[in-house]
């Protein structure tokens, strides 16, 4: 963040959506992945900023950006040329500033009109005594209004040989000159205002063009076989990892990023590992999430500050993959990885319904590292133990139930080889002890 005449400046590095300095808790994901570039002008427009530019007119009735977004003071702004939008990240509200007033204040109050009976061709507002009239009123109306224009704070006037209106948010425009769809146009409200508070190179200048972000690590996993609840499940806390911007020297929580795991959030119940047993419960199946993100992490190189083991070996993370590269989740159990690069990075997540896969995939600015793998090494093999059978109530007299499926214990080792730019390596051990798992069965208890 660059500090310039007060204003503190969002500014551009190198990546794509991912490097503009600004904390990501102050600025939604969306601002990050959701944009325009205007080489016209060499500025971007990102998220809700882009969706208001996208829904009222674009660069016919805004104009092109004049500047990258801008912290006055708290407060969001960005100039283009017919006007400053403001924005509230917590919100997501943006509306031009008011740019009408500001730009008057030394001129008005403006001669008034008097009130008439409004009809389908003029507006009189007794706010402030003027009125919309004829061909400003059609604009006016298809444009937006109130909410985007602000209320009329003058009558139509003659103004450097053209009829203009000036509005609280904005100045109308006659040119008879033009086509027919941009005789009424906007005035040039936000050139004029960088004119007057003179903004300089520094604020105006052009930023780098975006560029392809590189893929820094990849995560897979396959989810054929799941039910249905555990697909609902595992889809959803997927796509909430979707889209997280982790900063540089930041470290990424799963938690953090996937939110409370309940049906109030949304999950539905599945199996779920609850001490030496495998029970229905809220959220079976995103573990497969934590999973996959902490196979990304893994060949992205980046450290892993936390990371815990299943239980049991699941067969799950097991289709087409290594043992030993899971990692579940649960309240007091987090996966966690440090963003140890000098620049931002992106977490995009991708479900794939008919192969069955899921991906987790991480792009930033690329390191010149490399990640090899040595392992899965296996240990301390202990053979399950016997199959248990349990009567309960909830099944008829004699019908049997599998609940649990057997599983050998054993310990299993992975390690990791980080090799930087400069052939410099570092290793690290992940490690993973699970436990026998037998075969549980439920019987119908007779009457």
């Amino acid at each position: 963040m660059q500090h310039v005449r007060g204003w503190s400046v969002l500014i551009a590095g190198s990546l794509l959506m991912l490097l503009w300095l600004v904390s990501p808790t102050s600025v939604a994901a969306s601002y990050y992945t959701e944009w325009r570039y205007f080489p016209e002008t060499g500025h971007f427009v990102r998220g809700d900023m882009k969706r208001f530019f996208d829904s009222y007119g674009g660069i016919d009735i805004l104009g092109f950006p004049r500047t990258e977004l801008l912290d006055d003071n708290g407060r969001y702004i960005q100039y283009f040329q017919r006007t400053r939008l403001e924005w509230n990240p917590k919100t997501g509200l943006v509306q031009p500033g008011l740019l009408g007033d500001e730009l008057t204040t030394a001129r008005r109050p403006f001669v008034t009109g008097l009130p008439f009976q409004n009809d389908a061709s003029r507006t009189f507002y007794p706010q402030t005594k003027h009125s919309v009239q004829g061909g400003f009123k059609t604009f006016f109306d298809r444009r937006g209004g109130l909410a985007v224009f602000g209320y009329p704070t003058s009558d139509e006037m003659r103004e450097q040989g053209f009829t203009v209106q000036y509005f609280q948010r904005a100045r109308f425009e006659y040119h008879p000159e033009l086509p027919a769809a941009y005789m009424v146009s906007l005035g040039l409200l936000g050139d004029q205002m960088i004119t007057q508070l003179g903004f300089g190179s520094d604020l105006l200048a052009a930023v780098a063009a975006p560029r392809t972000p590189d893929l820094l690590g990849r995560g897979d996993s396959n989810f054929a076989g799941s039910p249905p609840e555990r697909v609902t499940n595992l889809k959803l806390a997927a796509q909430r990892a979707d889209n997280a911007l982790i900063a540089p020297g930041a470290v990424y929580s799963f938690h953090d990023v996937v939110g409370p795991i309940s049906t109030d959030t949304g999950y539905v119940e599945g199996l779920v590992i609850a001490g030496d047993r495998t029970v229905p419960g809220v959220g079976g199946g995103v573990c497969q999430v934590s999973t996959t993100a902490f196979r990304a992490a893994f060949f992205a190189g980046f450290p892993i500050v936390e990371r815990h083991a299943h239980s049991y070996r699941v067969v799950y993370y097991e289709q087409g993959h290594p043992v030993g590269l899971d990692a579940t989740i649960w309240d007091e159990g987090d996966f966690r990885f440090k963003n140890d690069t000098a620049n931002y990075i992106l977490v995009r997540t991708q479900v794939d319904e008919v192969k069955k896969n899921l991906s987790f995939l991480v792009y930033g600015v690329d390191t010149g590292r490399s990640v090899s793998m040595e392992g899965p090494v296996v240990t301390n093999v202990t053979p399950h133990g016997k199959d248990v059978y349990e009567q309960v109530s909830t099944l008829r007299p004699g019908e049997t139930k599998q609940v649990d499926y057997a599983h050998d214990g054993e310990d299993v080792s992975v390690r990791r080889i980080v090799k930087d730019a400069n052939g410099a390596t570092r290793s690290d051990i992940f490690k993973s002890h699970y436990l026998p798992w037998q075969n549980v069965f439920q019987i119908g208890a007779g009457m």
